[in-house]
């Protein structure tokens, strides 16, 4: 097995089978307990790196950028800034929720 980080996730590669599989407690004190101030955020806002604010959490959302079902334009319009309220208008699903959690780095100083 190799081990190996990619987009804030980490993923253990099982070399047996050719397969990643995502291992999200894998180092969750290094990426998900970090905290990022809303200064911080604010660098984040391009199709380049692009952070939001989900309910005090931060999610580097840069590799989905381009494969959110609603385009690209919204979440870069977001990037850098808190989302929550628009995101709540808009209705995710709960598989939508839940997807987001692959994104998460850490929460809102």
């Amino acid at each position: 097995y190799q081990r190996r980080v990619h987009g804030g996730n980490c993923f253990k590669k099982d070399t047996s089978h050719n397969t990643d599989q995502a291992i999200l407690n894998v180092a969750p004190s290094i990426v998900r307990d970090s905290s990022y101030s809303k200064e911080e955020i604010s660098n984040h806002s391009s199709r380049e790196s692009c952070w939001l604010i989900l309910n005090n959490k931060v999610y580097d959302l840069t590799k989905f950028v381009d494969k959110h079902p609603g385009g690209s334009n919204i979440i870069v319009k977001y990037g850098g800034k808190d989302a929550t309220k628009f995101f709540d208008q808009v209705g995710h699903t709960p598989a939508a929720r839940k997807e987001a959690e692959e994104y998460l780095i850490g929460s809102v100083a």
